[in-house]
């Protein structure tokens, strides 16, 4: 966002928004692939012997591989610790996965310990914080609640916690308190490596990434006849550290008051964040942005004189111009309103509004979303910027006083050639080059306009025909 909300100079504006960032993107990548060339071999020799360190150091390799895989999810960089295990050569070949299911009947059929038959299969087992502590932060999480707000809590929590254990579906609960209390996600990292390396220590061994249906269907269901002395002790050390992780939780939350579900202001629902929701939170709050901000406050200025987001039925952008349908056309504002708001003007049809803003739109446009997802809007919303050519022919028909005031058009090498009926229902020249970015406008005899917009003229010619 740092060079997505860049304001440039007039003569550079077109370049503002998204295309400033692909424009700078495209210098920047050059030099960062021939870095990336002469550097990433070595970043992957790292990464090869510290899977051979991990593989090769016991208990403390497991340790280091449970924590790194759970406290790197947020940065999604987890998929680069487990993935070799799990699918890749780090341990076997082919992956832990395939080798376990390869040899599950084996297994099942053997009497000897998992740890001396299967004694590779430590890697597998984060799934046991899904089954054994999520369901203990949930109940912190409620203990620490409001006494107003614990059976709103409770309504989310409970289901929130069953899919955790049984489906092994965490992102609800994680990254709730991810936000909200990040030091909180390193505790639970802590905390639910030191117990799988605590029942990797005791002998279990398996492929337990899921929750309790798929761990039930790839171990206990299968092994339980030879092996339930170790999945009971499995049960054992998991409610332990379940205890440990509530107790924990639940003093943290109160000495630090962190604002958990549930300790909400009295004023705002008890809800859970998703991992979209939690990168928006984040984004917003890396980027400083303020009341303060020129786009948000337009942005908010303009959902206001729309008639608020739930009056958007839908909203996107072209060149210069937000174009908005919105569902009962009497809430709109004043035009004059708009123009207070640093809109050059407003063009009416019908339901459908087009909202001059100039080269500011992508902005104003991101900010406007971003705000109506907040208020509950459900408004179809497009990022993506339409025609350029629709646009300034849109432009253009608008500022020569609408398709019923323009007589003819014409393409005339870089020209729009145009007739119209009254003059006077023209706007001035300064306005084409701000709204319809023109170069020039020359005015003839028996009302002819022509109008200097480039080699785009054929195109933009197309579509004013259309338009009239």
């Amino acid at each position: 966002n740092k060079y997505f909300d860049k304001k440039l100079p007039d003569w550079l504006g077109t370049f503002q928004g998204s295309t400033y960032v692909y424009a700078l993107a495209f210098f920047v990548m050059i030099p960062l692939a021939l870095i990336t060339c002469w550097g990433w071999p070595k970043v992957q020799m790292g990464i090869t012997s510290m899977q051979h360190f991990i593989v090769g150091s016991g208990f403390i390799g497991v340790w280091i591989y449970q924590f790194l895989n759970r406290v790197l999810i947020p940065t999604g960089l987890h998929h680069l610790v487990y993935i070799p295990f799990q699918f890749g050569p780090a341990v076997v070949a082919g992956g832990l996965q395939p080798y376990w299911l390869k040899h599950l009947a084996e297994y099942a059929a053997s009497t000897k310990p998992l740890s001396q038959i299967a004694s590779v299969e430590g890697f597998q087992l984060y799934g046991n914080e899904k089954v054994f502590l999520v369901p203990f932060i949930c109940l912190a999480f409620y203990a620490t609640a409001k006494k107003n707000k614990k059976k709103q809590t409770s309504a989310l929590l409970i289901p929130a916690a069953l899919t955790s254990v049984l489906a092994g579906i965490t992102e609800p609960i994680d990254f709730t308190y991810l936000f909200a209390a990040p030091v909180l996600w390193v505790v639970y990292s802590v905390l639910s490596a030191t117990m799988n390396t605590v029942m990797w220590a005791f002998g279990l061994r398996g492929f337990m990434s899921d929750g309790a249906i798929g761990i039930a269907s790839m171990n206990w269901l299968p092994l339980w006849e030879h092996h339930w002395q170790t999945y009971v002790m499995q049960f054992i050390v998991g409610i332990i550290f379940g205890i440990i992780t509530y107790f924990v939780f639940k003093i943290m939350i109160e000495k630090f008051n962190y604002i958990t579900p549930g300790r909400e202001a009295d004023d705002e629902d008890v809800k859970l964040i998703n991992k979209k929701e939690y990168k928006q939170k984040m984004a917003a709050k890396a980027a400083g942005k303020d009341a303060n901000d020129p786009y948000i406050a337009r942005a908010t200025a303009y959902l206001d004189l729309l008639g608020g987001a739930s009056n958007i039925t839908e909203l996107s952008s072209c060149a210069t111009r937000l174009r908005v349908s919105v569902a009962d056309p009497s809430k709109v504002a004043p035009d004059s309103q708009f123009k207070a708001n640093k809109a050059v003007n407003v063009v009416h049809h019908g339901k459908a509004l087009q909202v001059i803003v100039g080269l500011d739109v992508p902005q104003v446009l991101d900010e406007m979303t971003q705000l109506m997802q907040q208020s509950g809007g459900d408004a179809k919303v497009s990022t993506e910027q339409d025609n350029p050519y629709i646009e300034r022919a849109t432009g253009i028909v608008d500022l020569l006083g609408g398709n019923e005031n323009i007589k003819d058009v014409i393409a005339c090498s870089t020209r729009v050639r145009t007739h119209v009926f009254d003059t006077n229902k023209v706007a001035p020249d300064s306005e084409f080059k701000k709204i319809a970015d023109s170069y020039e406008v020359q005015r003839r005899d028996d009302n002819e306009i022509d109008i200097v917009v480039g080699l785009d003229a054929d195109q933009v010619v197309d579509q004013m025909k259309q338009l009239l």
